[in-house]
């Protein structure tokens, strides 16, 4: 009984999951190409609250976005997991995995910034 009713669930998840708009995966890579690190900060930055809402519908332009920008395959690949953590409703992962992007950009983000544009420390 219990198998028949698991069964259930997961066809119902299944359905739920095919509703879902689709993002390609196959996302654009190039390696060791200059890529706008601030401009991928910003998207992130401007779909942290959306995420941290739990409102996935939100989510869709700027993934969108994210996921037609170039930027480095290790990069490429962790927003392609980003966004099928939020079109499958894993808001806790995402929230991680976005927390753990924004991290590893803010320096890159300061590194590339225009000289004059951050402040003197």
């Amino acid at each position: 009984a219990w198998s028949e009713a698991f069964a259930h669930v997961i066809a119902s998840a299944q359905q739920l999951l095919q509703a879902l708009p689709q993002h390609p995966l196959n996302l654009p890579v190039e390696n060791d190409l200059p890529f706008d690190s601030q401009e991928l900060l910003q998207l992130l930055n401007e779909l942290l609250p959306h995420v941290e809402k739990r409102r996935p519908k939100n989510c869709e332009a700027i993934l969108t976005q994210l996921l037609g920008m170039r930027c480095p395959a290790d990069l490429s690949s962790e927003i392609g997991k980003l966004a099928q953590l939020i079109q499958t409703y894993e808001m806790k992962g995402a929230m991680q995995l976005l927390q753990q992007l924004r991290q590893r950009l803010t320096p890159r983000a300061a590194e590339s910034a225009p000289e004059g544009s951050m402040p003197a420390v």
